[in-house]
């Protein structure tokens, strides 16, 4: 009897040390924002599958810089990989999750080489260099963000949704 007691009472105290190792949420402090938002932004940095099931216009190139107006590139999310216009051609290329929320591994972009005046052919070049750079997404004001790392530059494409007919 007594043996079996100090075998129960030395599960009871391991499993309470595991139960203490394991984290219970966001233990940062308050200046650091929880996972999934960014503080002083409306940012969020949701599920992969957010994007899905909508049409993305490229907006801007950047914050300070719009795309031009009268070459459109979309974006859209199927079956594991983004496809669309990249302002000439069509492209697609893989996608998946990455290890950390709103984190993505984006493979090489491929497509048709149709031949296409400027400036389509500058900023379809522009994109498909960013959009196989791209490292993460996240939602901005209703907008979507894919954060790139490019030749030492870091940037985020801004999308906006297009509107149903």
């Amino acid at each position: 009897m007594i043996h079996t007691r100090q075998v129960w009472w030395t599960a009871v105290i391991a499993l309470a040390a595991l139960a203490g190792c394991q984290s219970s949420g966001d233990r940062s402090s308050p200046a650091t924002p929880p996972a999934g938002t960014v503080a002083g932004d409306s940012v969020s940095r949701p599920e992969l599958q957010a994007i899905a099931g909508t049409d993305w216009i490229l907006e801007r190139w950047s914050e300070a810089e719009p795309a031009p107006g009268d070459v459109e590139v979309t974006l859209r999310l199927v079956d594991g990989r983004f496809a669309g216009s990249s302002g000439c051609n069509n492209y697609f290329c893989t996608v998946a999750a990455g290890d950390a929320p709103g984190a993505l591994v984006v493979g090489p972009p491929a497509g048709t080489r149709m031949a296409c005046p400027e400036p389509a052919m500058g900023v379809e070049d522009r994109f498909l260099q960013r959009l196989g750079a791209v490292k993460s997404f996240r939602f901005l004001e209703g907008r979507l963000g894919l954060v790139y790392e490019l030749d030492g530059e870091s940037g985020m494409l801004l999308f906006r949704a297009q509107s149903k007919p």
